[in-house]
């Protein structure tokens, strides 16, 4: 199960990038992807640590 849960935290950081990237290159207005990636990057992290990953 921990292996899940760690590849898991690594998808969702880089889903979080990927919001980051969006919200950059397609110059929306607001924060919503921002907070949005944020959040994923940051519970991704904690996903990962917490899987084994480190």
């Amino acid at each position: 199960m921990k292996g899940y849960i760690k590849y898991l935290g690594l998808l969702s950081v880089a889903l979080g990038i990927i919001l980051f990237l969006v919200h950059h290159f397609a110059h929306i207005h607001g924060n919503i992807l921002l907070f949005t990636g944020l959040g994923g990057v940051l519970g991704g992290t904690i996903l990962y640590i917490r899987g084994g990953g480190y």
